[in-house]
């Protein structure tokens, strides 16, 4: 009997317990209580425009626009000066060539060729001979520039030990216009022993070529 009042004591005090620590349900003041109305949702603010960044930015991009434009001045001028240099090389080169050009007279191979009266051969010799020996200034001495040229052609001929021999030479003895340069030699190859007339081909500003033999 004491332990069924004991339960109901404890059950009528746990009851009184949770009334003493129920929430009360009334109405919490809200912002328009106070005088405050709703806030509005914030708008979304553009971020400021920055003066200096679109400063620097134009200014970048026209540096780098005549930049571009100087680069491609300069190499339009590189390129000219380039050019103008390979060319004095060349022409540097070209006088060195000629210069150091030493020609070289095969006595034995003209007296066979004069003797044989082969006249491509002989061509192709003397035409070699002549090739790189470009004409000179022109003077009044020598209006076509060859007359030094003509001269160290009669003087390795001159030295020819064997087989040719020179009986005379004049560079515009035969008076056409132009004049035609003619060296008369005699030529021994193999017991044979012959006389012709060598005629070369003179013209302003063009190399001495051979023309013609002839008796």
């Amino acid at each position: 009997m004491c332990q069924r009042q004991n339960i109901g004591f404890l059950a009528e005090k746990s009851r009184s317990d949770d009334t003493s620590l129920s929430i009360p349900t009334e109405k919490m003041p809200s912002l328009r209580d106070f005088g405050v109305r709703s806030l509005r949702p914030l708008r979304r603010l553009k971020p400021p425009v920055n003066k200096i960044s679109s400063l620097r930015d134009f200014v970048t991009s026209k540096l780098v626009r005549q930049f571009a434009i100087d680069a491609t001045l300069a190499c339009k001028v590189c390129f000219v000066f380039g050019t103008i240099i390979m060319a004095m090389t060349f022409v540097a080169c070209s006088d060195d060539k000629q210069n150091n050009y030493e020609p070289q007279m095969d006595c034995t191979e003209l007296a066979k060729n004069i003797v044989n009266n082969d006249i491509e051969a002989l061509r192709k010799q003397i035409d070699g001979y002549f090739s790189q020996l470009t004409p000179n200034k022109p003077t009044k001495e020598d209006m076509y520039g060859n007359a030094d040229h003509f001269n160290r052609f009669v003087t390795d001929l001159e030295q020819c030990s064997t087989g040719i021999s020179i009986i005379y030479a004049c560079y515009d003895c035969i008076k056409t216009l132009p004049p035609i340069p003619e060296i008369k030699v005699k030529a021994i190859y193999q017991n044979q022993e012959i006389e012709k007339a060598i005629d070369l081909y003179l013209r302003e500003g063009e190399v001495l070529k051979f023309s013609g033999l002839h008796e």
